[in-house]
């Protein structure tokens, strides 16, 4: 087994009474710690190490020393340094404590070599990423590494052993068949029960029909087939007269647009127009709308019309609207 000597050092800081711990392979000092001491403790041989610990960093490839010391001689517990693996200490060599040594002055460590606690710095580590795969790609990935292993002399002993990734596999395709065969059965129910509800509301239609048919409008007897009846619309009274009526001329020849503002309670809408005269004006119905605009056309190119807007609801016509003209393109 390599073994490799490190020296711990303590010696007194004069500038501030402190303590310093070096740690030294050879003849080089490849890290130090400076810790501070209670009054009265300023003497590097009032502060016993108890123990000391030695672990790789991974992540980094060094080192980590701790420094275990009382807390009523120097008032820490606990001090830590970082060893670089290039300032000394060799990658391939793992430092496993031995005991710890209270004698004065110098302390000695001994390392000895291990495959395990090699650094990540010259080991190549698995790649494994199956959280990440889909069900038939994990399936895939765990039967080629069965496979690549079965017979493999670099791998004598496997834990767990290919059988029991084999089944584990197997467990999985099954239950993973099972769940698509039960969403393809899902999909076809669905759509069966919507062709099925559609059936079912015909036949409903069809039976309100016979029902409003023969009972006349009863209330009484449509209820006591088992129908609710709908509520009669409550007529809100006259409806105002449209608002902002507008008119641009069309593109075409004798055809005016028109547009108003929506009027709350309208059903639709009747249009009248008149030609422009000196005396009273003579109103026609021009058109109907069920939205808040229309065209009307056929009139004669060259001419004023006059054009005015009611609203209609359940009370009836409503109001007209102010009159607007437009000289037909």
């Amino acid at each position: 087994m390599h073994l490799l000597a490190a020296q711990i050092v303590r010696e007194a800081i004069k500038a501030t009474g402190n303590i310093a711990l070096r740690v030294i392979f050879g003849a080089k000092c490849v890290g130090k710690k400076t810790m501070r001491v209670s009054k009265g403790d300023k003497s590097p041989a009032r502060t016993p190490l108890l123990h000391y610990s030695v672990t790789p960093l991974v992540q980094r490839g060094n080192w980590a020393i701790r420094l275990l010391l009382p807390q009523n001689t120097c008032g820490i517990s606990l001090l830590g340094m970082v060893i670089p693996t290039t300032q000394g200490l060799q990658n391939s060599i793992a430092p496993v404590f031995c005991h710890a040594n209270p004698l004065l002055g110098t302390a000695v460590a001994v390392f000895a070599a291990t495959e395990i606690e090699m650094t990540r710095k010259n080991m190549a580590l698995v790649k494994v990423g199956v959280t990440k795969m889909s069900v038939p790609a994990k399936i895939q990935f765990t039967r080629q590494i069965v496979l690549d292993m079965s017979n493999n002399p670099n791998f004598a002993a496997p834990s767990p052993d290919l059988d029991t990734l084999s089944e584990a596999a197997a467990a999985l395709e099954s239950a993973y068949n099972s769940a698509l065969q039960a969403r393809a059965n899902a999909k076809t129910q669905t759509s069966l029960m919507g062709q099925k509800s559609e059936v079912l509301d015909l036949l409903l239609m069809q039976e309100a029909s016979y029902v409003q048919s023969t009972s006349g409008g009863d209330k009484a007897k449509i209820e006591s087939a088992g129908f609710d009846v709908r509520d009669t619309p409550t007529p809100i009274g006259q409806l105002p007269a449209p608002a902002e009526p507008k008119a641009f001329p069309s593109q075409h020849s004798g055809t005016i647009q028109l547009s108003w503002k929506k009027v709350r309670g309208a059903k639709s809408y009747l249009i009248e127009r008149a030609v422009d005269s000196n005396q009273s004006l003579e109103w026609a119905g021009a058109t109907t709308s069920t939205k808040t605009k229309a065209v009307v056309n056929t009139m004669t190119s060259g001419l004023r019309y006059w054009f005015r807007v009611a609203a209609i609801g359940s009370a009836g016509q409503g109001a007209w609207s102010e009159p607007i003209s437009k000289i037909a393109p």
